[in-house]
């Protein structure tokens, strides 16, 4: 790249060729993926795109931790490679000695051995994941890969989550063995914790699955015989089904509405200096909301033949870039982006343009300096006195005949 900072710097093809040389260099790449500040704004999950559970594995390391109770490995560290499907929260494991590549290669293939290869696996961004080595046994194994981006803002929570609720098992775990003075290694730490962490009910984890969410829609009908206990139970939680809302977390809610309402009706405006103070408050809000979305795609300009257009001259480093003109269109494509122009003789140009560097011409205003003064009708009060050297012209006789456009050019 400082070869060509040194031979191009002088030259528009500068960032042109950096740009090559960072999409085209695996080493570049890598170091991007590594570093990932992409921003999470823009993000749409694609219509129709359900993952089932197994498919995709969100990846990330827990630890170290140093081993005391096994003799062997005794103040050895170690670290647990977890493997969560999102989907169902099924979670697998396996404890590595070192974060080495060939280690977590090994352990990953492993852990594909016994469930199946995955579509995807997500990972936070690491020396580890991102290497070359890891991303090929990827794919070399058909697995697709992404990046869970550092600033990430609501997309990484579900899985520190997790890793919070695996790390206070463990804990617990090691403290209890201590005040008992037992001997407990991190294998049989780890091994209790994941399994104690995928008998835990889903509420845990913080309400309903996208598994559920898809899968497990609104019942339509009630369970049990007509006329039956079960029948009137299951009608009865018919009516007030509500996803991932168990019974003994209604109440709760019912007071969290109410705290709501008392909010909303004591924020009620008495004047019309508290109107305005909630408008603005409202308006920031939502300008505040709308900055993060996507920008709509704008109007797409198709030309017809016969149009007139101009076209923009790239700049080089005498001359700015500007829009010259006006073109005639003769031929364009069926989908309008490529366009065949003409000078105003109608010699046509070498080249074909592309739509992105056409604009729709427009007549300039035409300005008029002086307007014509009427003459006075035959007996009014106000005749015109000529002055002395005056022809007796009027300027309406002066301009008789020409255009306005003319004489503004003739000026």
């Amino acid at each position: 790249i400082l070869s060509v900072y040194s031979r191009f710097y002088f030259t528009p093809q500068l960032r042109r060729l950096v740009r090559q040389i960072e999409n085209s260099c695996p080493t570049c790449r890598r170091t991007k993926r590594r570093g990932c500040v992409r921003r999470a704004f823009g993000v749409v999950r694609p219509s129709g795109l359900v993952f089932d559970a197994g498919q995709v594995w969100c990846m990330d390391f827990a630890g170290p931790f140093v081993e005391t109770a096994s003799v062997e490995d005794h103040g050895q560290k170690k670290w647990v490679l977890t493997l969560m499907c999102p989907s169902s929260y099924q979670t697998i494991y396996d404890v590595l000695p070192s974060t080495k590549t060939e280690a977590v290669t090994a352990a990953t293939q492993k852990l594909f051995a016994v469930v199946g290869p995955p579509f995807a696996v997500v990972f936070d961004p690491g020396s580890t994941f991102n290497s070359s080595v890891y991303i090929h046994y990827l794919e070399d194994n058909n697995i697709a890969y992404a990046t869970l981006p550092r600033d990430c803002q609501h997309y990484g929570g579900l899985f520190e989550r997790f890793h919070g609720v695996l790390l206070r098992q463990i804990r617990s775990r090691l403290s209890q063995a201590r005040s008992q003075d037992e001997e407990l290694t991190i294998d049989k730490a780890v091994a209790d914790s994941v399994s104690m962490i995928n008998r835990l009910p889903l509420q845990e984890m913080g309400g309903l699955t996208p598994h559920e969410l898809f899968f497990c829609r609104k019942p339509r009908y009630p369970t049990g015989q007509g006329g039956t206990s079960d029948d009137e139970e299951g009608r009865r939680r018919l009516a007030e089904w509500l996803p991932g809302i168990i019974e003994f977390e209604k109440d709760k809610l019912l007071g969290d509405l109410t705290e709501i309402c008392h909010d909303i009706s004591s924020r009620r405006c008495d004047n019309l200096v508290d109107y305005f103070d909630y408008l603005l408050e409202r308006s920031d809000r939502i300008r505040n909301r709308m900055a993060k979305a996507p920008l709509k795609r704008g109007a797409t300009v198709k030309f017809k033949a016969g149009d007139l257009v101009l076209r923009y001259k790239h700049g080089n480093l005498k001359q700015e870039g500007m829009w010259i003109g006006p073109y005639k269109v003769l031929k364009a494509n069926s989908s309008g982006t490529i366009y065949q122009l003409a000078t105003m003789s109608g010699a046509p140009l070498r080249y074909l343009e592309a739509i992105f560097n056409l604009r729709s011409y427009e007549d300039p205003p035409r300005v008029i300096d002086s307007y014509a003064v009427r003459e006075p009708e035959e007996g009014d009060d106000e005749a015109v006195v000529p002055e002395q050297g005056y022809d007796g012209l009027h300027p309406v006789d002066i301009l008789d005949g020409i255009e306005a456009d003319e004489r503004v050019m003739d000026e």
